[in-house]
């Protein structure tokens, strides 16, 4: 019997012995709070700044989703969590899943056009530049922070069109905490994190692992070939945070294995077949005071990741890509009066991708290509071996303040070795009318250099262009936020433009004196953006709270750069809503989840448009120091078909499923 049951079975069996005890629950009165408190609407967010404001002072478009909301609606991931924000949708592709999209900037492969951050320290691949949501467990979370639009003058490349900062909990906020879950499908999770505080010490240690068969459904290739599709996950991570006074260390490990549909949507490009990431991410900074008006903070970080791909059916021959980063900063905040602040910061960044590489996984032997259309054989390390990339940028940034008023402005100056140089500036104007009531004007601008496997990789289902240039975007953005009684809302109205992005097209190559069309990157040209993005919250504990998000977005659906029309805003919907609701009667609690999608075009017909419920019933109970909550929970309850358009071939397929089959789950969780 696998050994996660085992666990998850005594886990239960004592928890309810426990429990035939004698109850003596006594819960904290809720209705005491007030509405900051319940909404967390002055916890500082670090991700739009590295001072730390809160919501109504950030000098960018940000949304949280904090653990509170996690536990009210039973999220059971990050992707999960921040697909309800407006502005983000969660797409796939045939080679990834779980993809997020911000603001309709569609993502290629890899998800690289919007930045991943644990901690507020940049995470991702060295080789195709994407990071990776699924990496951290989401009872692991305090909260997650969301910046929609350009935010490159504070983190550099790959902040293209937004960032997501995923904020670990901390061991003096937080308790020690056990977990299992089971549902339909084989799911089996279980996990947990534990906390030391000792004096100026505090850890914050967690692990967790999760197997699923997931949805399971016919896939018919773009060979004509139909098979069984079963939508499988499975993961481990480890995660470690200390802080001892101004220093800092955290430490995270991940194993992912999920099935996928090919390095091309077919069964003989390895469809179903496993699909593997792992990594492992150190980060280190220390932070000090020195003088009365200024303060150094110094980071060092290690991000090691590697992923493997099927690329046949018999999953004989598949592909081995490792690659690192080291990233060293320096940032200095001065505070020069009490109107005043400037910051400057250096970096420095050294990618190294180690291999791409073909093999036959029976001998180890490199798997070399016979490449017909120009009589050449291929030598099955797709010309990736021993690449580097250095960057180096420096950046500043001052906020004043007159009154009511305070204005920022910043700019990063990169050089990439390869790309020259880059800058990018942001100004953000702020106008808090009062505590409960701000308006913000932004501008602000980023741009994401071509990763590795953009400009040098040599195959014959893709190539690399050395030729391309940095992907930039502008944008100007108006919001307005206020709270009133038991309301928190969020009105955001932008437009963006968008230049150079890189996105797949075929392309004339000359090799071996041979005419070729090949699948290539390349540059599009310019085009823009416009939208609207509302969100609500509502929070009474004596009544029901409640979340309300709508997204609506427009774009000029240009013409074709080459032989293809581009992917965006053709396979964009228009427009998102998600709804939630959540109320506690006694140790009981519900809550519900709706999302609607429009519909969106494909590359040869519409998608139309759809919808999925979720529901949560939980129960919580106390004794001595050990909390109990049990959680029943169906997600998708009508069993929805849900699909996303095939935006990156657009040659046969129209649409791939995102995966989002009903499950039933029971959760037990034990907090002491």
């Amino acid at each position: 019997m696998n050994y996660r049951i085992i666990f998850f079975i005594v886990f239960v069996f004592g928890i309810f012995c426990v429990q035939a005890q004698k109850d003596t629950v006594k819960k904290k009165d809720l209705y005491e709070l007030s509405l900051d408190e319940l909404l967390q609407l002055n916890v500082p967010i670090s991700i739009s700044s590295t001072k730390g404001d809160i919501i109504f002072k950030t000098p960018s478009t940000t949304s949280v989703i904090d653990k509170n909301e996690i536990e009210q609606y039973n999220f059971k991931s990050i992707t999960e969590a921040i697909e309800v924000v407006s502005g983000i949708t969660i797409s796939r592709t045939y080679l990834k899943r779980n993809l997020p999209i911000i603001r309709g900037i569609l993502q290629d492969h890899y998800a690289n056009k919007v930045l991943i951050l644990l901690n507020g320290i940049p995470i991702w691949n060295a080789v195709t530049g994407e990071g990776s949501l699924d990496r951290i467990d989401i009872n692991d979370v305090e909260r997650i922070e969301i910046l929609r639009g350009p935010a490159s003058v504070l983190y550099g490349t790959n902040a293209y069109s937004g960032a997501i900062n995923i904020v670990l909990k901390e061991a003096e906020h937080s308790s020690n905490m056990l977990y299992s879950e089971v549902g339909t499908g084989n799911l089996i999770r279980i996990g947990g994190n534990a906390v030391i505080k000792k004096n100026d010490l505090n850890v914050f240690i967690s692990a967790a692992s999760k197997t699923e068969n997931g949805y399971e459904y016919t896939f018919t290739d773009e060979y004509g070939e139909k098979g069984i599709i079963n939508e499988l996950t499975e993961s481990s991570e480890f995660t470690i945070n200390t802080n001892y006074r101004s220093h800092n260390f955290t430490l995270n490990t991940f194993k992912s294995n999920e099935s996928y549909l090919g390095v091309l949507p077919a069964f003989r490009y390895g469809a179903g077949n496993p699909h593997k990431s792992s990594g492992l991410f150190a980060n280190y900074h220390f932070k000090t005071k020195i003088s009365d008006f200024a303060s150094v903070k110094s980071g060092f970080t290690y991000d090691y990741s590697t992923r493997n791909l099927s690329r046949s059916y018999s999953d004989s021959i598949r592909s081995s890509i490792i690659g690192n980063r080291i990233n060293i900063d320096l940032i200095c905040q001065m505070h020069l009066h009490d109107a005043f602040n400037f910051e400057v910061g250096l970096n420095a960044e050294f990618r190294h991708c180690e291999e791409y590489k073909n093999y036959n996984k029976t001998t180890g032997d490199l798997y070399k290509t016979y490449w017909a259309e120009v009589d050449s054989i291929l030598d099955g390390l797709n010309n990736m071996s021993d690449k580097n990339r250095q960057e180096y940028s420096v950046y500043g940034q001052l906020d004043v303040m007159f009154g009511a008023l305070t204005t920022l402005i910043g700019t990063r100056f990169t050089n990439n070795d390869m790309y020259g140089n880059n800058v990018s500036s942001r100004a953000s104007f702020l106008l808090n009318i009062n505590q409960k009531n701000a308006f913000k004007l932004i501008y602000g601008e980023s741009f994401r250099s071509p990763s590795v496997f953009e400009t040098d990789f040599y195959y014959t289902t893709v190539m690399g262009n050395p030729e391309l240039v940095p992907e930039t975007s502008r944008t100007i953005e108006l919001s307005y936020l206020t709270t009133f009684k038991r309301f928190f809302v969020q009105l955001i109205g932008y437009y963006s433009i968008y230049d150079k992005k890189i996105m797949r097209d075929e392309k004339e190559f000359i090799i071996n004196d041979s005419l070729v069309v090949i699948n290539t990157y390349v540059n599009t040209d310019e085009f823009d953006a416009s939208g609207i993005e509302l969100e609500i919250k509502y929070a009474n504990p004596k009544i029901i709270s409640a979340m309300f998000d709508f997204n609506f977005i427009t774009g000029n659906n240009f013409k074709k750069v080459s032989s293809i029309t581009p992917s965006n805003f053709n396979y964009v919907p228009k427009y998102n809503i998600s709804v939630g609701l959540s109320k506690d009667i006694w140790r009981f609690g519900i809550s519900g989840f709706l999302n609607y999608t429009s519909r969106c075009e494909g590359p040869f017909y519409n998608i139309p448009s759809w919808q999925t419920l979720d529901l949560n019933i939980s129960y919580s109970s106390k004794i001595d120091r050990f909390e109990f909550k049990h959680i029943l929970s169906v997600k998708n309850i009508s069993n929805t078909d849900v699909y996303a358009p095939e935006y990156t071939r657009r040659s046969v397929i129209n649409e791939v499923p995102l995966g989002l089959g009903r499950v039933f789950s029971y959760t037990l969780k034990m907090k002491i």
